[in-house]
C-alpha cells in the first residue's frame, strides 16, 4: 500500500512541476512506447438445470502488451510499427469436485503490422489527442483440455490470418519527452487454420474475432 501512495505522489509532484509544453510533434522526431492491461477474474457459477443446480467455479486470468515505435512523417503524424501480444486462460472446476474435474484453456494471440498515429495537441494543458490505425498480421493459439469422470481429451486449434487495429485516446505530457497515453482500441480479423485433436485427427476451422481493449501507457519521444 505504501508504494501505490508513494508512486501516485511522485507523479502529482511531476504534474505539478511540468511547465506548458510545444508540443515537438515535428517531422523528423522518433517514439517508442509500450501499453497493455491486465485482468484476472473469479466466478462462482450456478446453472439451474430441471434436474437440480449444477454449481462451478470459474478462473481467468490475461494480459495484453502493445509494443509502438514510430517516426514523424509529417507534423503531428507519425508512421511506424505495432507488436502485441495476448495470453489469457480460462478454468472452469465443478462444486462440488471430488474426481478432480476440470475444463481448462490457454490462449495465445500475436499480432504486427504497420501503424500510424494522429495527433491534435492542446498545449496550454498539457494534453494531445489523437486517432490511430493499424493494418497486419495475426496468429491465434488455443490449447484445451478436458478431464471429466476420469476421461482426458485434448484439442490444439491453430488459426492465423490479415488483422487490423483502430481506435484513439489522450496522451498527458509529464514532460516534452514522456507522456500517459489513455487509448481504447477495437481489434478485428478473420483466420483460417485447423483444429487437431488427442485422436490425431483434424479438421479445418474459421475464427473471426473483434476484440475491444482500454489500454493505459506510456510513450517516449526523442527529437531529431
Amino acid at each position: 500500500m505504501k508504494r501505490i501512495v508513494f508512486f501516485f505522489l511522485f507523479i502529482a509532484i511531476i504534474s505539478a512541476n511540468a511547465q506548458p509544453k510545444n508540443f515537438s510533434f515535428k517531422r523528423g522526431n522518433w517514439t517508442g512506447g509500450i501499453s497493455g492491461n491486465f485482468y484476472w477474474d473469479n466466478v462462482d457459477q450456478n446453472i439451474k438445470e430441471v434436474n437440480g443446480d449444477v454449481k462451478s467455479t470459474l478462473a481467468e486470468t490475461g494480459s495484453q502488451l502493445n509494443f509502438k515505435s514510430g517516426y514523424f512523417a509529417a507534423d503531428n503524424f507519425l508512421l511506424g510499427l505495432l507488436y502485441s501480444q495476448k495470453i489469457d486462460e480460462t478454468e472452469i472446476k465443478p462444486d462440488p469436485n471430488p474426481n478432480g474435474d476440470f475444463n481448462k484453456d490457454r490462449g495465445n494471440a500475436w499480432y504486427a503490422g504497420l501503424w500510424t498515429r494522429y495527433y491534435l495537441p492542446i498545449s496550454s494543458i498539457n494534453f494531445a489527442f489523437f486517432g490511430e490505425l493499424s493494418l497486419g498480421y495475426l496468429f491465434y493459439e488455443q490449447q484445451n483440455q478436458n478431464l471429466l469422470t476420469n476421461v482426458y481429451s485434448r484439442s490444439f486449434t491453430r488459426t492465423d490470418g490479415f488483422a487490423y487495429v483502430f481506435g484513439g485516446g489522450i496522451a498527458y505530457f509529464l514532460t516534452d519527452e514522456i507522456s500517459f497515453d489513455l487509448a481504447l482500441n477495437f481489434q478485428g480479423t478473420s483466420t483460417s487454420g485447423s483444429v487437431e485433436y488427442n485422436a490425431s485427427s483434424s479438421d479445418p476451422i474459421e475464427i473471426s474475432l473483434f476484440n475491444t481493449k482500454l489500454l493505459l501507457g506510456i510513450q517516449v519521444y526523442l527529437p531529431n
